[in-house]
């Protein structure tokens, strides 16, 4: 296909460049651009609109960016944020390790829940109950 011709032409039609479609104008009763609806013509406002006020926020972020000192700990900080993880520095190592450091808490956890159980039970047992007569 040679370039400016409509690629919306069935083959075999004789082609048209981009020149030609854009000087006959949009087809009666709209084209496919607006669905078949007439053009409207729009008010000034809406076809060249104000600038919008600048937020109180990016305007505070924006003077804070020519702090040089602020500068330096944004650029530390990304420095960090975007360092290699141990998980892709290790990826063999890292699962098996969590593994190991996830039971290690879980078994504490449960242990732990064992001594409270027993304590409160070796405690109710311990106090003789006066039962109301």
């Amino acid at each position: 296909m040679q370039s400016g011709t409509d690629p919306t032409l069935p083959p075999g039609s004789p082609a048209r460049t981009a020149a030609e479609i854009s000087a006959a104008g949009p087809a009666p009763g709209g084209g496919a651009s607006t669905g078949g609806r007439p053009r409207v013509a729009l008010p000034e406002w809406m076809r060249d609109p104000a600038a919008s006020p600048v937020p109180v926020r990016r305007r505070w972020i924006d003077r804070l960016a020519e702090h040089p000192g602020l500068r330096r700990a944004r650029e530390a900080w990304w420095r960090w944020r975007d360092r290699p993880r141990l998980s892709e520095r290790y990826p063999r190592a890292v699962p098996v390790i969590s593994f190991f450091v996830v039971a290690a808490v879980a078994s504490l956890l449960v242990a732990a829940t064992l001594y409270v159980f027993v304590t409160m039970r070796s405690e109710i047992w311990s106090t003789e109950l006066e039962l109301p007569r």
